[in-house]
């Protein structure tokens, strides 16, 4: 029986002490069996590195130095991590229960290069519909990165997250390897991570971003419609709640 390919879990953080022990703790308890995980850390001062060191039990690579962004740190731990398979998990996310890195595997037999999941984000599931290929570049670029896994190959044959994006990186990651690539989607929420990150909190600059992700991988005029339309409904929700 062949041993299984290893899944390389990248952890980036900076200041963020109080989500350590979810997800070193979350990643530690999973029953895959071979995992590795890495994570970068933007040379933190509120006590990160201590937290780090009481529950990093399972960790095999801690990086701690500083980064130019989310997409350099991104960078930095794909490069770090030796796995077959990439999962970025930042720093405050955690999986749900203890197989979930099991389930996510099981759809690598199946020759897809990327296989995802769903992932929820306080009251809501991400994304909010099933992944197919008809459904279209732009919808299908909105995978949930923290319940993703990547082919090492896929960063080899078409390049890591674009540092010139501050938030919007792996949108453009996506629409970048999707049409090249085959992909696996598992309907199952399988991680959830809190409200209120970089994203959620510059919601202009994450509009603006993914206007500027899709204009640069040449998306159709019905798919930054669809975009605009989107993000105008989004915001209307932000203003009634």
């Amino acid at each position: 029986m062949a041993e299984p390919a290893t899944i390389s879990v990248v952890t980036i953080c900076r200041n963020a002490a109080q989500g350590v022990a979810r997800t070193l703790e979350s990643v530690a308890a999973q029953d895959y069996p071979a995992i590795e995980h890495v994570v970068v850390d933007g040379a933190s001062t509120d006590g990160t590195l201590a937290a780090i060191e009481r529950h990093g039990r399972r960790l095999s690579r801690l990086v701690s130095e500083p980064d130019r962004g989310i997409a350099d740190a991104f960078n930095r731990g794909i490069r770090l991590s030796t796995g077959r398979w990439v999962l970025m998990l930042n720093m405050g996310d955690a999986f749900i229960g203890t197989d979930a890195l099991r389930r996510l595997s099981e759809g690598t037999g199946t020759g897809a290069r990327i296989v995802s999941a769903r992932a929820r984000c306080g009251a809501r599931m991400l994304p909010r519909y099933r992944v197919t290929d008809w459904i279209g570049p732009m919808l299908r670029a909105h995978l949930a990165h923290q319940a993703t896994l990547v082919e090492r190959g896929v960063y080899e044959r078409h390049g890591g997250y674009d540092e010139s994006f501050r938030i919007r990186m792996d949108f453009d990651f996506f629409l970048r390897v999707l049409p090249h690539e085959r992909v696996e989607f598992i309907d199952r929420c399988l991680v959830e991570f809190e409200p209120g990150g970089v994203s959620g909190r510059e919601f202009l600059l994450h509009w603006s971003e993914g206007r500027r992700a899709l204009a640069g991988n040449r998306s159709g005029a019905f798919q930054r419609a669809l975009y605009e339309a989107a993000f105008i409904a989004m915001g209307c929700e932000r203003l009634l709640r």
